[in-house]
This record gives C-alpha cells, sequence and structure tokens, in this order.
C-alpha cells in the first residue's frame, strides 16, 4: 500500500509540474514604452502649423503563439493646450485653436510606408484609426472702448485610448515593430484697430504604450 501512495505522490507532483509549465507557456506577453521628455509645437501672431506625424513611443512586440488572437495597443499620456493674448486696441477679433492627434502604426517600413506620411496602408494602422488627444478653441470678439486687455486659456489632461489590430497571429512573421505617433495643430490668428499680439501651444509630456494580445469579441457601431 505504501508503495502505492508514493507512485500516487510522484503522478500528482508530475501532474502539477506540467500543468506549471502549461500554465507559464500560455501566458500573455506584453511589451512595455514610456517616455518622460515633453514635445510640443507653438503658433505666435497670426499664422497655422500641421506638423508631420512624429514617433514619441516605440516598441518591439513578438506575437509568436497568438494564433486567431489580436494585438491590443494601450497608450497614455499627459497633454496640455495653451492659449494667450496680449491687446493694446479698441476693438478686436482673435481665433486660438490647438490640437493633438494620435495613431498607431504597424510594421510602417519605407517605402511601403512611410510613417511620417498623413496616408498609410490600412495594413499598417491599429483601429480606430486616428482620434483627437485633445483639442481647444479660444474665440473672442471686443467691440468696447477698453484700453488694455489680457486674457490666458489653457487646458490639461492625461489621455488615454486603446486601438487593436485583428488577425496577428496570421501575419507572416512574430516580430512586429510598433509606433504611437502623434501630430499638433497650432493656429492663431487676430484682427484689431491697435496692438495685439496672440498665440497657442499644444504639446505631450509623460507616456507610455503596453502592447498585448488578447480575444476579442468585436461589436461595432456605425
Amino acid at each position: 500500500m505504501s508503495s502505492l501512495r508514493v507512485v500516487d505522490k510522484l503522478a500528482l507532483s508530475c501532474l502539477m509540474v506540467l500543468g506549471t509549465a502549461a500554465t507559464m507557456s500560455g501566458q500573455e506577453k506584453a511589451a512595455v514604452a514610456s517616455s518622460i521628455n515633453r514635445v510640443f509645437a507653438s503658433q505666435i501672431g497670426n499664422g497655422g502649423t500641421t506638423t508631420p506625424w512624429t514617433t514619441v513611443l516605440q516598441t518591439v512586440f513578438d506575437a509568436t503563439g497568438a494564433k486567431d488572437k489580436a494585438l491590443i495597443v494601450q497608450t497614455s499620456t499627459i497633454t496640455g493646450l495653451f492659449s494667450g493674448d496680449l491687446r493694446l486696441s479698441q476693438e478686436t477679433l482673435l481665433l486660438e485653436n490647438a490640437g493633438i492627434q494620435e495613431r498607431i502604426l504597424i510594421d510602417c517600413v519605407m517605402p511601403s510606408c512611410d510613417g511620417a506620411s498623413n496616408t498609410v496602408p490600412a495594413a499598417n494602422l491599429a483601429a480606430p484609426g486616428v482620434i483627437t488627444l485633445d483639442q481647444a478653441f479660444h474665440f473672442l470678439l471686443q467691440l468696447d472702448a477698453g484700453s488694455f486687455s489680457a486674457a490666458l486659456d489653457a487646458t490639461a489632461g492625461a489621455r488615454t485610448f486603446n486601438f487593436y489590430r485583428l488577425g496577428i497571429g496570421k501575419m507572416p512573421k512574430n516580430d512586429h515593430t510598433i509606433q504611437f505617433q502623434v501630430r499638433f495643430m497650432v493656429d492663431a490668428a487676430s484682427v484689431s484697430n491697435g496692438f495685439s499680439l496672440n498665440g497657442v501651444l499644444a504639446g505631450i509630456g509623460k507616456r507610455t504604450m503596453i502592447v498585448d494580445t488578447a480575444h476579442l469579441d468585436l461589436d461595432e457601431i456605425h
């Protein structure tokens, strides 16, 4: 009887080891990238600028064993939008706009895919495509006889969004380069019968990107 108990214990131990190995082999692999440096664009005086797309985070993710799973990309960043004006006039019209857009590129390489271009192949763009991280618009119309006026508008916040790419396990290779990209839109305009100066700034600060895989039951609302 004792020998049977020993055999039973050995069998149970083997099953536990095999179960642990199976669990470890089935664990999800995640890639993480982060940065604390600031990236921004500004416009002082009349004019407008839309910057090219810029990669602010990049990582390589190994999708070995993903099979029918989808690639999940989670991004989070601190954003800041600032606008201000200085006027010495009786009549003034001010327009100020600042915005930050984001997109996620997958395996975007030249010459078929230019990461700085506004248009990239659908296969290299994670869904749902380009999104707005932050946006602010300031309008001012002054028709009184005031001799001096100053104003400052500022908005800031932490923005997070989830992107995905279906069928990542069916792609020809397992190692995928993931790029977190942003572009800034800054516009300022003023019309007055005296001195006026206005400007805007849009920027991002600390940010992270986490890449993983998961089974998706996708319900899209159009």
